[in-house]
């Protein structure tokens, strides 16, 4: 692996480690803001689920706010805005959540509700059902309010017409598998219609529900009208139910609105503490008048949870005891182990995007790098940057339409605010100070203007000190503000109450995120502050907002679409007379010498065009001027020598340039009368005899070196032994013919010797001028010390070395002894296959005679040698070399 990419993988694994373990961080603790509802489960745990942007969180809690089990359901659907109505949870784990819709552009409740199921698994979150309530129930539409769980599943809610509360038992064993919902029984309910139902609990086979006046009413089914519980009419200070939640023994808890008691109730009437409203928690800065939500276990009134919200400072938790001790979580966190697990996961998967993408990325640039057509790259070139120009003109045009809506919404939002505040004079809220006038036509008749309204609007109270709700059609009057509403809107609220001016701004609870407007109306009552909300959901400017991009993206896609053919059709124009120049040097290249090409157009193309007629006129001049350049230097350079020193062309060769190894050597020498003749007729000779060698040598792929200054004198570096051979025949051949027309004067004498040897062959001389050159320390001992043979034998001699490396049987010729007496080293043949045919025969009849001869010269046997010598002379009087061993055997003697 290259260096540059393991670099590559090991910055890649640390930006994937750092991104993973910066977003467990951010991920590994939820602050405990926009409750949906509790529910306490067994063990001192507690389910709560979290409005979290577009989803909805559900954690099972311990009680140190750790995190054992969770998952999450997305708020946002085609249905609308999905919100927790109530949860239960059964004694094996398995979690019972209502769900509810409301219209994510006004807030309105819709007609869907759904039952999801959570069975907890060990992998991979455990095993979700949703049941449509209109298809499990299959009878008239009814609202569901309330859960409650016992050797069934009871379902509490209210018909359309707010007469009647009916409950449902399903059987939990069908709700948890996959076939059809089975009803175990029905019961219904009366109800006061005018004072309506808020919420509910099952107390045995009767139900204790809460009206929107804050009153706590019992209803059996063979009652003909509910019976009033809370508050008792007698009592010395009215004051009404701020929650109402099961005990474990199957009793109800309710929360005093005004003093912050939290008392248990029978069905009789009769009223138990559990805890004063001043009564502290523990060392919490919470008290029992701070509780906005209970939830009792269904093990033990000793273990519950509560939503806590501090009236004065906003700040709100969750609230755990277990069996008298105290716990808050403002935050719930995981166990290292899921963050160790997140981590690692993340890590993977963002190497995994971060390889991935880079290989993209690469592979493109590869691609269009290795692209030969111009068009393309240039058209990935220019495509890109009118996308981003595209892309950035979208983003500006969008958040400057974005920023005009909201501009244009907030000041729809401050005009209804103050048309309804001069609609609702100071004396219609004044009359409104209890939940019991709830029923009153001041209520109703503000109830009805505020649901006429096309924006969302709803009301509350500051009283000392304190936020509370206002008129609203869900919700009681004068109860604390943090069941419905989130920070934002307290913050937002309290604002508008302390300073007495209206104030806009973004506010995001169960309903969804709205642009509001709360506007403060004047009290006669001086610690009252009543506030009006006129609000515009962000959905309701997100469909415009997404309209006006889905516009400017299919124009931006079309115009991209255009502008692209465009530029392709403008490209492809302009690079038109590309593909005839293209043409023009492919043709060119080829050998088309007489390729010109023609200018159409005034930019740089026609530039390179003339550019490129221009050059190939001075490559017509040069390519002459090198032809007849190479022509002449080859004359003194052959090919040969170059190829033989394994280059392509002679730039190739240098001072380093050589070879070595054994080869066929062969010398051939030319011998003139130089005192009979001129230095013109020597040249003449010697340039005939250079032609004649030259020609046959490189007919036959051998290699011809000068030996010296002059041509009298060559080496021919041949492929074998028989090449050598039949070249000195073709040579002695032509020689001959030339003598043959020519005076003893005017002949060429020459002789030829063959030797194999070790030689080391290349180039030779300095850095301006390369000489060839042929080195061999043997070949030219061997040379000097056959000299007396050569001028004595037939034109062709050959040492012991060459004719081991020829066929010898295919030529006539005989051993004629070794070159020195006592070395015997350089043994001698003399081939006379270039000789006459008269001089041939002899030569072969007296074979036999002078090979004996020869033989008894090496043994010393001087006497008979010379006289067998003599009888081959009496044969053949041009014999030189018996005449030469004669000589030799009398001076032995």
């Amino acid at each position: 692996m290259k260096k540059s990419n393991v670099w590559f993988l090991i910055l890649s694994c640390l930006v994937a480690l750092v991104g993973s373990i910066v977003q467990a961080a951010g991920t590994s603790r939820t602050p405990v803001e926009n409750i949906a509802a509790i529910c306490a489960a067994g063990g001192g745990k507690t389910w709560v689920a979290l409005y979290e942007d577009s989803r909805i969180g559900l954690y099972l809690t311990a009680a140190d706010g750790t995190r054992e089990k969770s998952f999450s359901l997305p708020r946002k659907t085609g249905d609308g805005l999905a919100q927790v109505a109530h949860m239960a949870v059964a004694e094996d784990g398995r979690l019972f959540l209502l769900r509810e819709y409301t219209d994510a552009e006004s807030g309105a409740y819709g007609e869907k509700q759904e039952l999801v199921i959570y069975t907890p698994k060990l992998f991979p979150i455990g095993r979700l059902r949703t049941v449509p309530l209109a298809e499990a129930t299959d009878e008239e539409r009814i609202r569901y309010t309330h859960l409650h769980l016992s050797t069934s599943l009871l379902l509490t809610g209210v018909s359309e017409d707010g007469s009647r509360m009916v409950r449902k038992a399903l059987d939990v064993d069908s709700l948890t598998g996959s076939g059809t919902i089975s009803i175990k029984n029905r019961r219904s309910y009366p109800v006061d219609v005018a004072e309506g139902l808020y919420k509910a609990a099952a107390v045995g086979t009767d139900m204790v529900y809460l009206s929107k006046s804050g009153k706590l009413f019992l209803s059996g089914e063979d009652r003909e009208a509910p019976v009033l519980l809370y508050p008792d009419p007698q009592a010395e200070y009215a004051s009404y139910v701020s929650f109402l939640c099961e005990s474990a023994d199957g009793q109800v808890v309710i929360g005093e609105q005004k003093t912050g008691h939290i008392l248990r109730l029978t069905t009789s009437g009769s009223v138990e503490y559990v805890g004063e409203g001043s009564q502290a928690f523990g060392n919490l800065p919470y008290t029992c008048g701070d509780v906005l939500e209970m939830s009792f276990s269904r093990e033990s009134d000793a273990f519950y949870a509560a939503t806590v919200q501090n009236g004065a400072t906003g700040d709100s938790g969750l609230l755990v005891c277990r069996q008298g001790e105290f716990t808050l979580i403002t935050r719930l966190r995981d166990s290292p182990l899921p963050v160790a697990g997140r981590v690692f996961r993340n890590s993977v998967l963002y190497l995994l995007a971060i390889v991935l993408c880079a290989a993209g990325v690469l592979s493109l640039r590869k691609w269009i790098a290795g692209s030969r057509r111009l068009l393309v790259k240039l058209l990935f070139a220019s495509v890109p940057l009118l996308v981003l120009a595209l892309v950035l003109f979208g983003a500006y045009s969008f958040y400057s339409y974005q920023n005009a809506l909201n501009g244009t919404y907030r000041t729809k939002t401050e005009d209804q605010g103050n048309l309804l505040r001069a609609l609702f004079a100071s004396a219609s809220f004044d009359k409104l100070t209890a939940p019991q006038l709830y029923t009153s036509t001041e209520y109703e008749y503000l109830r009805a203007q505020m649901a006429t309204r096309d924006l969302y609007t709803s009301s509350a109270y500051y009283v000392d000190g304190a936020l509370y709700t206002g008129v609203d059609a869900a919700l009681p009057c004068l109860y604390p503000f943090g069941i419905l509403y989130s920070s934002s809107a307290r913050a937002l609220y309290l604002e508008a109450a302390l300073t007495g001016r209206q104030q806009s701004g973004l506010i995001t609870d169960r309903y969804g995120e709205r642009v509001a407007c709360v506007t403060p109306v004047g009290s006669s009552s001086g610690n009252t502050v009543f506030l009006l909300e006129t609000s515009i959901f962000s959905a309701e400017i997100e469909a415009q907002a997404t309209g006006f991009l889905r516009s400017y993206l299919a124009m931006a896609a079309l115009c991209l679409l255009l502008a692209c053919a465009l530029l392709l059709a403008s490209l492809r124009r302009r690079l038109s007379p590309l593909a005839e120049i293209i043409d023009g040097l492919e043709l060119f290249s080829k050998g088309e010498r007489s390729v010109r090409l023609a200018t159409r157009t005034n930019d740089e193309l026609a530039d390179i065009s003339r550019v490129f007629n221009k050059m190939a006129g001075d490559i017509d001049v040069q390519l002459y001027n090198l032809r007849a350049m190479s022509e002449t230097y080859y004359r003194f350079v052959p090919r040969q020598i170059f190829l033989l020193l394994g280059k392509d062309n002679l730039a190739d060769v240098s001072l380093d340039s050589r070879i070595e190894g054994t080869f066929c050597v062969l010398a051939a020498n030319l011998y003139l009368h130089r005192d009979r003749m001129g230095l013109a007729e020597i040249q003449e000779l010697t340039n005939h005899f250079f032609a004649v060698v030259h020609q046959v040598a490189t007919e036959s792929g051998a290699t011809l070196l000068s030996d010296g200054a002059g041509l009298q004198r060559l080496r021919i570096i041949c492929a074998g032994g028989d090449d050598a051979v039949q070249t000195v025949i073709q040579s002695v051949a032509r020689i001959d013919e030339f003598n043959s027309r020519n005076s003893l004067d005017r002949q060429l004498n020459v002789s030829f010797l063959l030797h194999r040897a070790e030689i080391g062959f290349g180039v030779c001389g300095d850095l301006d001028r390369y000489v060839p050159a042929l080195i061999s320390m043997e070949l030219e001992q061997v040379l000097g010390a056959c000299e007396e043979y050569r001028r004595l034998a037939s034109r062709l001699l050959v040492t012991g070395e060459a004719h081991g490396a020829l066929e010898a049987d295919r030529y006539f010729h005989r051993f004629i002894g070794y070159a020195g007496d006592s070395s015997r080293r350089i043994g001698l043949y003399d081939f006379y296959d270039t000789g006459t045919p008269g001089l041939i025969r002899l030569l072969n009849n007296t074979k036999g005679t002078f090979d004996k001869a020869v033989e008894l010269y090496q043994n010393r046997r001087y006497y008979d040698a010379k006289n067998l010598f003599a009888v081959v002379l009496r044969e053949n009087q041009y014999d030189n070399v018996a005449r030469h061993y004669v000589f030799k055997c009398e001076k032995k003697l």
